[in-house]
């Protein structure tokens, strides 16, 4: 990839992958308007040269948690209500009443805190007292989860019930739409190429704040590291980050389009896969070009209107 490619703001141009080329790239699920600034630890703007690994840092839900099977022995035995299994028991319609759970003494207030994992008593309403097995059951059926994991990982949120809040179990394909941003005037950029500097998950170059105040101070732009994503079917997974300062955030135009997490799958890693979002929006382009009588270069058509 050349670091340095000369800059289009016309992508109708260019093809996907010399587009991508141009960018640099920012995912995020939090609820930003306007542009970035360099707001993280550091006073650092933290990008990514393709938007697949971008998208790999947001997030899609809110908050998640380990629902273990059931095993053939308890299968048939009914749940305790715990305060994490309660959640999915109220949403299968099945939340038992009368819920007491152990408590202990706040040694400020004196007051007696629920135990929410050491449920004591409670009452099955008639009719409704399911077992181990309907709960699993009920995930993998009716919210898409992998019947055959030992391990479920369940998307959650928190959700609004007068004037409490409560967690939603959401299905397995949802997905929280968030903000790709997409970046441009990389070339305007002076960065100090730091990729070959030691860098590990135990010492991460993105916490070497000497560097990146050094790189500063000799009045260059931002920092390129290497760095590490973290993916669902690959782990830990190696790609190279870009750190902007306040001065490179300066340089650089923005715009956002909606987006979701993106992972790969056990044959493609950072940089290799073309996320739906940034096509999208890159045929959009196309599109309103034509229609504007734009000259459409004959491999950019191709990449959408072949036969």
């Amino acid at each position: 990839m050349n670091w340095l490619a000369k800059i289009s703001q016309k992508p109708w141009e260019h093809t996907y992958d010399d587009l991508v080329s141009q960018m640099l790239f920012h995912g995020t699920s939090e609820p930003i308007e306007g542009e970035l600034d360099a707001r993280s630890y550091g006073g650092i703007l933290w990008l990514a040269e393709t938007p697949d690994v971008a998208q790999n840092y947001m997030s899609d839900s809110g908050l998640k948690a380990m629902f273990h099977k059931p095993s053939r022995w308890d299968w048939n035995e009914s749940p305790r209500p715990t305060g994490q299994l309660m959640p999915i028991l109220r949403q299968m319609g099945m939340e038992p009443k009368e819920v007491n759970y152990s408590t202990y003494t706040d040694r400020e207030t004196g007051r007696e805190i629920p135990i929410e994992h050491d449920p004591q008593s409670w009452m099955w309403q008639k009719g409704k007292k399911p077992t181990n097995g309907d709960v699993f059951n009920w995930l993998t059926e009716e919210m898409g989860y992998d019947p055959n994991a030992d391990v479920l990982m369940l998307k959650q949120r928190f959700r609004k019930n007068g004037d409490q809040r409560e967690i939603e179990i959401l299905p397995a394909n949802y997905k929280k739409v968030g903000r790709l941003f997409l970046v441009w005037g990389k070339e305007k950029l002076k960065i100090l190429d730091l990729t070959d500097a030691p860098s590990d998950l135990i010492d991460p170059a993105y916490n070497q704040f000497e560097w990146f105040q050094k790189a500063k101070d000799q009045g260059y732009d931002g920092v390129r590291i290497s760095d590490y994503a973290q993916s669902e079917i690959h782990g830990n997974i190696g790609h190279v980050s870009i750190g902007l300062f306040d001065s490179g955030v300066k340089k650089v135009k923005m715009e956002s389009i909606d987006a979701t997490k993106h992972d790969w799958t056990a044959t493609s890693g950072p940089s290799l896969d073309r996320t739906p979002e940034l096509t999208k929006w890159h045929r959009q382009q196309i599109e309103d070009a034509i229609e504007q009588g734009q000259d459409i270069p004959p491999e950019v058509m191709q990449e959408y209107y072949t036969n």
